[in-house]
């Protein structure tokens, strides 16, 4: 079946207005991330499924960048918020916690 540019461009203006773009600070994604660097988010993709990386809100409301793990298995599901800096402890939360995060990082932002 074949695509028009139409759909293809309403389709892309879609995408791109659920776009955010961050500026990252801190070393709690090194090596992955490095300070400085910038990351595109999918504000759209909040499901942390599949398990990888996403934007979140920290306790104190700051937008962070973690890896995320869906915990299937535990009852009630929570969700292990993980550093790849081993110098950083990773944490969990429970799932509900919805307003927490912000979107999928993109796989070509890093």
């Amino acid at each position: 079946m074949a695509v028009s540019g139409h759909f293809r461009a309403r389709a892309a203006a879609h995408i791109a207005g659920r776009l955010l773009v961050l500026d990252t600070t801190g070393d709690s994604m090194a090596p992955t991330i490095a300070s400085g660097e910038r990351v595109v988010v999918d504000t759209g993709h909040k499901t942390p499924t599949p398990d990888g990386l996403y934007a979140i809100r920290d306790s104190f409301s700051c937008i962070v960048v973690k890896r995320l793990q869906l915990l299937r298995s535990a009852r009630p599901t929570r969700v292990k918020i993980i550093s790849d800096n081993a110098n950083h402890p990773s944490e969990k939360s429970a799932r509900r916690d919805r307003n927490r995060r912000q979107g999928a990082l993109l796989p070509q932002a890093f």
